[in-house]
């Protein structure tokens, strides 16, 4: 599903970072964890489409190769989506409308906003604006948009940081129900060592 060649990207600090090879089949889930450091935020960055790189390729199957700056069109809307570690969201808007913004952008209905919602336990603030929401309850608003997503990749840095034992626990299983039945990729970077239950493969970047 995904194939990347070792790839290089730069940094606007002047640093140059190598990333393995890797071979990622789809609906597995693939952990990549590393010291604060490592790069593991500028590898998922590449992956999405976010940083240039340097050499070598990212090809998702049906969706076209990434080489260098060239990123195919639809890239972003079709074949990712993303969750950011520092949630991102139009401040002013409520839950539901960001949602329903997303969607729209990827071109999705909003059929099961409520839903997922309230299996993530923010169902209670959906018509408030998201600049009055707890970090913890972005967080999970940030799995919320992936979930209610169709793309065959789910990019995901430290989804599970500012969260509580049993809201990591309720967001992984939302991440496995959601592989079940979309038969999604999902690629993860993480400390947490409740994630690893979940993970087919790990690369560990030095």
């Amino acid at each position: 599903m995904l194939r990347t060649s070792e790839i290089q990207c730069y940094l606007e600090n002047d640093t140059s970072l190598y990333f393995p090879p890797l071979e990622l089949p789809k609906g597995k889930t693939l952990l990549i964890k590393g010291n604060s450091g490592a790069g593991k935020t500028s590898f998922i960055h590449s992956i999405a489409g976010l940083i240039p790189l340097v050499s070598g390729e990212i090809e998702i199957k049906d969706f076209g190769k990434i080489v260098q700056n060239k990123v195919p069109r639809g890239w972003r809307k079709n074949a990712v989506t993303f969750v950011p570690q520092r949630p991102l969201f139009w401040p002013s808007l409520s839950v539901v409308d960001n949602l329903k913004l997303g969607q729209w952008s990827k071109g999705v209905s909003s059929e099961n906003i409520f839903e997922v919602l309230e299996k993530l336990g923010i169902l209670h603030v959906s018509k408030k604006p998201v600049n009055t929401l707890s970090y913890g309850q972005q967080q999970r608003l940030s799995v919320a948009r992936a979930l209610t997503s169709k793309a065959p990749l789910i990019l995901a840095d430290e989804p599970t940081s500012s969260l509580d034992e049993e809201n990591k626990i309720n967001v992984l299983k939302l991440f496995q129900e959601h592989q079940s039945e979309t038969k999604c990729s999902m690629i993860i970077s993480t400390h947490d060592s409740n994630i690893d239950s979940i993970a087919h493969q790990i690369v560990n970047l030095k």
